[in-house]
């Protein structure tokens, strides 16, 4: 007699194979009800993200109006403080000059003064200028934190 091999797979065995197979194919594909599940999640997202948007945008704008609001109401207050300053120096130098007539009335008594207030004051402008650029730099880094 020939020694016969026994068949490596049953045909029980195939069966399942192939049952397995089909499952697999079957579960591997989308119906039209996951599909609408999909491309409702995907719609809801996408208006989630638009509001989202939306909301940045309004902070963003508002943000920067008031950011405007208050550097101009900062240069504002420099300009008025500096002719402060400036009044102030003229007080001075006219109670000086009042108060000390007989010694302060040198012509260069009286330059040496106005020079120190005109000094004052240059160095009180140059300080406008830096200030607004210190409040822009913070406006830009808070801004990129927010965008962020």
């Amino acid at each position: 007699m020939i020694n016969q091999r026994p068949h490596r797979f049953s045909q029980q065995t195939a069966c399942l194979f192939l049952l397995t197979v089909l499952i697999l194919i079957g579960c591997g594909n989308t119906t039209s009800y996951s599909r609408e599940r999909a491309q409702l999640a995907a719609d809801r997202l996408a208006v989630y993200q638009d509001t989202q948007q939306k909301r940045i945008n309004s902070l963003a704008t508002a943000y920067q109006q008031t950011e405007q609001k208050l550097l101009q109401e900062h240069l504002a207050e420099m300009e008025r403080s500096i002719l402060e300053d400036r009044r102030l120096d003229h007080q001075r130098v006219v109670d000086a000059l009042v108060a000390d007539w007989q010694t302060t009335t040198l012509f260069g008594n009286i330059r040496d003064e106005f020079y120190n207030s005109m000094t004052r004051q240059i160095n009180r402008i140059e300080e406008g200028p830096k200030s607004v650029e210190t409040a822009r730099e913070e406006y830009v880094s808070s801004l990129t934190k927010l965008s962020v």
